[in-house]
């Protein structure tokens, strides 16, 4: 929780208006989750475009723990680096621990591998619930810190107190199925990169 500071002492520091974030109902929740899960490779592709890098955190040393496989966002790439891996399991041998990193969303745990994919697929097809991991980081996505302007991806740099945007940058295009992904985890789309307006929660100072 951020420190209580009195209005009166408020202007003695930098400031910067924090924007509302969305929480999507049950329903909505489930849309999101089922839609990751059907699109795994481009939702790898998608989150971690939705977080700042300054807000990770890295695990040093690494995390080691089972993470559901359910939550893994993976996609075999290798059809005989898969076949390997099918084997090793009905083989009943244990397959080295995978790597991935945490990306929160909307409360819910994804994880994005770096080292063993094909070892999870197989772990998933042979509906296993559970894969061991070495956690690198964890990282938060801000859906409501971001647009989308036609198929540009845009990133919200300054807000004025009115809640009017005054900067804004462009990360990257995207593509028809990143687009359509965006827009069910609840980007919002704008028809210009500044001069709209969004929710303001509060004002907090940025250093205490």
């Amino acid at each position: 929780m951020p420190n209580s500071i009195s209005l009166d002492n408020m202007a003695s520091f930098c400031q910067q208006w924090q924007i509302a974030p969305t929480q999507p109902d049950p329903a909505q929740l489930a849309a999101i989750v089922s839609r990751l899960q059907q699109n795994r490779a481009v939702a790898a592709e998608v989150l971690p475009c939705l977080c700042r890098g300054h807000e990770a955190i890295a695990y040093s040393p690494l995390l080691t723990c089972p993470i559901p496989v359910e939550q893994v966002l993976v996609e075999s790439r290798d059809h005989d680096r898969l076949h390997e891996c099918r084997s090793l399991l009905a083989q009943g041998k244990i397959p080295p621990s995978i790597e991935a990193s945490i990306y929160l969303l909307h409360g819910i745990s994804w994880f994005i591998v770096s080292d063993g994919i094909h070892r999870t697929v197989a772990a998933y097809e042979a509906g296993n619930p559970k894969i061991e991991a070495r956690l690198s980081s964890v990282n938060y996505c801000r859906p409501e810190q971001y647009r989308l302007v036609k198929d540009q991806f845009v990133q919200i740099e300054q807000v004025a107190a009115d809640g009017i945007v005054s900067t804004a940058t462009i990360s990257r295009r995207v593509s028809p199925a990143e687009r359509s992904l965006l827009l069910k985890i609840g980007i919002q789309t704008e028809t210009r990169l500044s001069g709209f307006q969004i929710p303001i929660a509060a004002i907090v100072p940025s250093s205490l």
